[in-house]
């Protein structure tokens, strides 16, 4: 269940007269988990008129799958760069700059517990979320990572946010990423 967003919309409903979203879709960035993000948010987002804000929350899959040895993933698969990930947004980020599309970057949410974790996946997360949080290619940035992660572990989900999976945000997680949101920046 998508939560978020609707929360969001609501707060900013809430704070302003009108409305400003009037898109929200979550995006996934790896075949292996679904439609490619790239294509995605060509089609949700930039084929879509009207959209005048988007949130790009792209890559904990290609980060969290990354030396994975699933076999959803192709034998020809090798693991991304940090910079390859960041070299993805920039050009999305582009993108909808060039249609006039404001862009808020969400930091990736911490990956600790999930199958597949490791110090290795840590590390790559981490210099994406900095990337994320300190480039300016973003309009605004959102961040999803210190909303979600336990205080006492930052590099794990915090306890109760995340269904039995590790990884993925309950209600009470969803509602601590629209609560991250400056409503000044949606």
């Amino acid at each position: 269940m998508w939560v978020w967003p609707g929360r969001s919309a609501l707060r900013l409903c809430l704070a302003l007269p009108l409305p400003r979203i009037r898109a929200s879709s979550g995006l996934t960035s790896s075949s292996c988990f679904g439609e490619k993000g790239t294509t995605r948010f060509r089609r949700d987002v930039l084929g879509r008129p009207g959209v005048r804000t988007v949130i790009l929350e792209l890559g904990g899959n290609d980060i969290g799958a990354n030396w994975s040895k699933d076999p959803c993933l192709p034998s020809s698969h090798t693991p991304v760069s940090a910079r390859q990930i960041t070299d993805g947004y920039r050009e999305l980020v582009r993108a909808a700059h060039e249609r006039g599309i404001k862009v808020i970057g969400a930091t990736v949410i911490p990956l600790k517990g999930y199958p597949g974790s490791s110090a290795k996946v840590e590390r790559l997360r981490q210099q994406v979320n900095h990337w994320i949080r300190t480039s300016r290619v973003y309009d605004a940035v959102v961040d999803f990572d210190r909303a979600l992660a336990d205080p006492a572990h930052p590099d794990r989900p915090r306890p109760g946010y995340v269904y039995q999976d590790g990884l993925h945000p309950n209600d009470a997680g969803y509602h601590a990423l629209a609560d991250a949101f400056a409503l000044t920046e949606l």
